[in-house]
């Protein structure tokens, strides 16, 4: 019996250091720093409002860029073909 002591005596001195204390203190803080359920389903909520918010942002610059373009891409009377009614060219012409 007295060898068995003797063993578990030694097996205790080597597997307890300050080494392993430290590396369990920093396993258990690495714990603590991971986040519940709630919480990383928070961040994922998050994560998709922001992503929606962005596309939701390229659709509306996109949709506003292609009717400003297309309403500034019609074909209109110029000054000349139609002057404007105040022009002193429509006073001469008289109509």
């Amino acid at each position: 019996m007295a060898d068995v002591d003797t063993w578990l005596a030694k097996a205790a001195r080597l597997t307890h250091s300050d080494a392993d204390a430290a590396g369990a203190w920093r396993v258990d803080q690495r714990l603590d720093m991971r986040s519940t359920p709630a919480l990383a389903l928070a961040y994922r909520d998050a994560r998709l409002a922001m992503v929606c918010a962005a596309a939701a942002d390229v659709v509306a610059v996109a949709s506003v860029d292609f009717w400003a373009t297309r309403s500034l891409n019609r074909p209109a009377p110029t000054w000349i073909t139609t002057p404007s009614a105040v022009s002193p060219f429509s006073l001469l012409v008289g109509e």
